[in-house]
C-alpha cells in the first residue's frame, strides 16, 4: 500500500470513523478535546506504522538498485581490463614487428655498404 493511494486513504478514513463511532457510543459525558486528542494520536500512530512500512520497502528497493549499479560497474571494469589486456598484446606484437624491421633494415644497410666497399676495392 502506498501513501496517498485509495487503499491508504480508505484505511485512514475507516480508522477515523471507527474512533468517532466508538466515541459516539459512550453515554457518559465526553471531553471533546480528549476525544480529539485520542483520534489524532491513533491516526498519528497508524500513519507512522504505514510510513515505516513504506520506508522499509523503499529502502529495500534502493538497496537492490545500489547493488545492481555496483554489479554493472564491476562488469564494466572487468570488460575494460580485458580490452586493455588485448591492447597490451597488440602493442607487444607491433613492437616485436618494429624491432624485426629495424634489424632487417640495419642488415640491408650493412650489406649495401659491404657491397659498395667490395666494388670500390675491385676498381
Amino acid at each position: 500500500m502506498k501513501i496517498g493511494d485509495a487503499a491508504h486513504i480508505s484505511e485512514l478514513s475507516n480508522l477515523a470513523r471507527g474512533e468517532v463511532q466508538s466515541l459516539s457510543n459512550v453515554t457518559s459525558p465526553v471531553d471533546p478535546q480528549a476525544a480529539q486528542k485520542k483520534v489524532k494520536d491513533t491516526l498519528a500512530q497508524k500513519g507512522a506504522e504505514i510510513f515505516d512500512n513504506v520506508f522499509a520497502a523503499a529502502q529495500s528497493s534502493l538497496d537492490g538498485s545500489v547493488n545492481a549499479v555496483k554489479d554493472a560497474i564491476g562488469n564494466a571494469d572487468k570488460d575494460l581490463q580485458s580490452q586493455d589486456k588485448l591492447g597490451n598484446t597488440q602493442i607487444q606484437t607491433l613492437m616485436s614487428n618494429y624491432n624485426e624491421a629495424q634489424t632487417l633494415a640495419s642488415s640491408v644497410l650493412k650489406k649495401k655498404d659491404g657491397t659498395s666497399n667490395a666494388v670500390i676495392q675491385k676498381i
